[in-house]
């Protein structure tokens, strides 16, 4: 069960996601970039095709952007899965999870609201409600 009383306590479990193919097309003015000024939009023609895939395949390519098997960049890296910061605060047994204020972080929203949603750690927490 997850219960934060404490900023400076005894940090117990961490999350971590391993830097992927996507850090790599990532320097310090491109992530100053994609953290403030883009905005990303797919056309609606891709939605089949994503659903198609597994959902291992799903993650790799909404976290990296990346699509391995057919060699293409559908997006942008998530700068803040690779150096991340301000995703989410926890208040005795809340998750709050932050806003983006600019839409260039909103899939890093949409994919931290997931892994709260779905990953075993948290599963107690969706109960609640």
């Amino acid at each position: 069960m997850l219960n934060v009383n404490s900023e400076i306590g005894t940090l117990r479990k961490v999350i971590i996601h391993k830097p992927d193919d996507g850090i790599a097309r990532i320097s310090p003015k491109k992530a100053e970039e994609l953290l403030f000024l883009d905005y990303e939009e797919l056309p609606v023609s891709v939605k089949p095709f994503f659903m198609t895939l597994d959902h291992k395949s799903l993650t790799k390519l909404l976290i990296t952007g990346y699509y391995q098997d057919e060699d293409h960049i559908y997006f942008d890296p998530i700068p803040n899965f690779i150096f991340t910061r301000d995703i989410a605060v926890v208040i005795k047994d809340h998750i709050i999870i932050t806003k983006a204020s600019k839409s260039a972080r909103y899939r890093e929203n949409l994919l931290t609201r997931f892994i709260f949603y779905a990953h075993p750690l948290f599963k107690g927490l969706n109960e609640q409600r």
